[in-house]
């Protein structure tokens, strides 16, 4: 679905949340209520950017925010994944081909430190850098945009497939994240969608578990780990995970629970 300016009320409160996607343009006006009514019953001035399609996406509830003028090849791409057409010839027998050096070896704690290594690529580089083209998409559906997972769609080697990956720290730095609930959430969406449109699913383990603190106990991280295992298991499409750093505890098994699990080297995994 694309929502366009403004995008409110009935149509918005019906078939326009229920899509698989949710595509709006800049600067949209977007929710149930009109503004009016909100700036009415609100007991202080409103946020300068409330009920646009940009507060929508921080809060989780759309996929992306298109400028018009590049909508076409946005849904373009996304029609092609979603149908399962090749978007290339991928050369597969040339990848299963290609020959690597036999891994070294390290010392357990060194084997720690090279997987928790501030340098070592995060799951979005992956993914820019493996599929051609990956549309990332956002949000639990619910309240939040947790970056500490991230997903998509794209093409890997020209086949249509769906991705998770486990962002260990943001992209400018700073401290390690952990798993939170609505981040799970999110990875049920990409999970639901793989099934829906039968597309392989590429998950990207490296966390150091699931958040311990009471925040993500009020917010139910117990039920969305034990829902994530329970989607992993049932989907009826193949799964790959790749262990790309560290995989820590139930953080990391709810998304390590697949048909094959692959290990880079120095990665460590302890569920």
């Amino acid at each position: 679905v694309v929502l366009a300016n403004p995008s409110t009320g009935q149509a918005y409160a019906s078939f326009a949340n229920l899509a698989d996607i949710i595509i709006a343009e800049p600067g949209s006006l977007i929710g149930l209520s009109p503004l009016r009514t909100l700036r009415e019953v609100s007991k202080t001035p409103l946020p300068l950017d409330a009920h646009t399609a940009e507060a929508h996406l921080g809060h989780g509830l759309l996929d992306s925010v298109v400028d018009r003028e590049a909508l076409q090849p946005r849904l373009s791409i996304l029609l092609q994944i979603l149908t399962a057409q090749k978007h290339s010839n991928g050369n597969l027998k040339v990848l299963l081909k290609t020959e690597i050096e036999t891994p070294g070896s390290a010392e357990p704690w060194e084997a720690v430190t090279i997987a928790r290594d501030a340098e070592r690529p995060l799951a979005l580089n992956y993914m820019r850098a493996m599929l051609d083209p990956f549309v990332e998409l956002h949000g639990d559906r619910l309240n939040s945009d947790d970056r500490s997972i991230v997903g998509g769609v794209g093409f890997l080697s020209g086949e249509p497939v769906a991705i998770i990956g486990q962002q260990r720290r943001s992209p400018v730095g700073g401290e390690r994240n952990h798993v939170y609930p609505d981040g799970l959430r999110k990875a049920h969406r990409m999970i639901e969608l793989s099934t829906r449109f039968k597309l392989p699913l590429v998950t990207l383990v490296d966390t150091q578990g699931a958040d311990p603190g009471l925040e993500a106990e009020e917010q139910g991280i117990g039920n969305a780990i034990a829902k994530t295992l329970s989607m992993m298991a049932e989907a009826p499409t193949p799964i790959v995970s790749v262990i790309i750093g560290e995989g820590g505890s139930e953080g990391a098994l709810a998304l390590g629970l697949s048909d094959r699990i692959l290990m880079q080297q120095f990665a460590i995994y302890s569920p």
